[in-house]
């Protein structure tokens, strides 16, 4: 089946434990789907756009960001709905913040944390790493700086987004996408068995210039290392194996020892890696902008596809296949890629696929 929902931007759908599809839209809406098909309910948030993906809790709450303009400032607002759509809280970002990465929970249903990278609409003011309780009050405000040398304006990203946010086309390519505008890359939770019993997840952000990992001790955030350059880079969203692994606009795929931070080896993909790269296991799927890789999780290239149509897209994968959504069409491949199947008719590259329990 398909069903429309409304121009949805980043916005990628997430699939709750009934299987009910939750995905927020440009115009401000969230859409829930029905697993036949059909859209179960519709809320539109006060702010004017949604660009991240909701999150959903252990207990099936949605938390969703979305942002608003006033007076030539960006504002962004954390909000909890029900599964049925009821409107739970709004909570403003402190400090005029504004973002548009998702947000990421962790914790029980009782005891839930939502952490969320927030940059400031001030030049004067740090970018925080935001942390709020199932009950929409904020805990915690971790100031995130990784740039080695003092930034006397606004950042490139900044200077793009105030005016991209409010004149966005849906029908814009992927190309045009990494060329003029890049989001905010979304918080990484690691809470492996192995890290420690006292379920201490660590918490890895991303700034212009770098990564902070944070040992995440309710409420209290402590940091663990920083990774940081002179450079500005633009960073996809990291994925977390065996390593922690991340791509860069200039095209390198860079992968760290979540523990400590040390680099452990940089893949050249020769075009930008906007995609949060996938893994299940050993193996690493890195989409760049025309290219399907395959990384052994030490750097090493198995193999690559090129793609029919571009994509900013990440891939999701199951336990035998792995999907990706380009601006060709839709494809999925067995994990030694020996063949694709594109369904060109589902012709997509800016949101991500997500996969239900039943495949």
């Amino acid at each position: 089946w398909s069903v429309e929902v409304g121009p949805a931007g980043f916005s990628s759908p997430v699939i709750g434990q009934d299987e009910t599809v939750y995905v927020g839209t440009w115009k401000g809406e969230i859409v829930a789907v029905n697993p036949t098909g059909t859209i179960k309910w519709r809320r539109t948030l006060p702010e004017r756009r949604i660009m991240s993906s909701p999150a959903l809790g252990p207990d099936g709450s949605i938390y969703i960001v979305s942002t608003r303009r006033v007076d030539e400032t960006s504002l962004s607002t954390l909000h909890k709905l029900t599964p049925d759509g009821l409107f739970l809280w709004s909570t403003p970002f402190p400090n005029n913040g504004f973002t548009t990465s998702s947000p990421k929970t962790w914790g029980s249903a009782s005891d839930t944390s939502i952490f969320v990278y927030a940059r400031q609409s001030s030049q004067n003011l740090r970018n925080e790493l935001l942390t709020f309780d199932g009950q929409g009050t904020l805990v915690n405000r971790q100031g995130v700086d990784t740039c080695e040398n003092e930034w006397s304006g606004p950042s490139c990203f900044l200077c793009s987004v105030l005016g991209w946010l409010w004149d966005f086309s849906v029908s814009l390519e992927p190309a045009d996408l990494i060329d003029a505008h890049w989001p905010d890359p979304t918080v990484a939770i690691v809470d492996f068995p192995r890290l420690e019993p006292r379920r201490q997840p660590i918490v890895v952000v991303i700034d212009d210039c770098g990564l902070l990992a944070y040992r995440w001790n309710p409420p209290n955030l402590t940091r663990l290392w920083i990774q940081s350059s002179d450079l500005r880079f633009k960073f996809s969203s990291p994925v977390v194996t065996s390593v922690l692994a991340v791509g860069r606009k200039d095209g390198a795929v860079v992968a760290y020892d979540y523990l400590t931070g040390t680099k452990l080896w940089e893949y050249d993909a020769e075009e930008a890696v906007m995609a949060t790269p996938a893994s299940l296991g050993r193996q690493i799927y890195v989409a760049s902008r025309n290219t399907l890789h395959v990384l052994d999780s030490d750097g090493r290239l198995v193999t690559k596809r090129p793609l029919q149509g571009q994509t900013v897209a990440s891939p999701a994968m199951t336990l035998n296949l792995v999907y990706l959504s380009t601006a060709g069409g839709f494809y999925v491949t067995p994990f030694d890629m020996s063949g694709f199947l594109v369904d060109s008719n589902a012709q997509g590259g800016i949101s991500s696929p997500a996969v239900g329990t039943d495949g």
